[in-house]
């Protein structure tokens, strides 16, 4: 962070609330190590959003096949 800071001519605080806010929206996929100071760029994999997306499908219909079952046991 401290070399793009200089490359840009701005201070290190600003370039981390700017990215922050860019990060937080969505609109840069990044990750900030503060602690390293680097900022690591993420690409979004769609593998990644497909197993997720099947995940949360998943869940859901567990939680109704359990919901069903307890209509049907009673």
């Amino acid at each position: 962070m401290e070399g793009m800071s200089r490359t840009f001519g701005v201070s290190v605080p600003f370039l981390d609330r700017e990215l922050s806010s860019f990060i937080s929206s969505g609109r840069l996929n990044a990750r900030i190590d503060a602690v390293s100071g680097v900022i690591e760029t993420t690409r979004p994999d769609s593998k990644n959003a497909q197993y997720y997306a099947l995940l949360k499908k998943g869940d859901a219909l567990l939680t109704r096949i359990q919901k069903l079952s307890r209509v049907v046991a009673l």
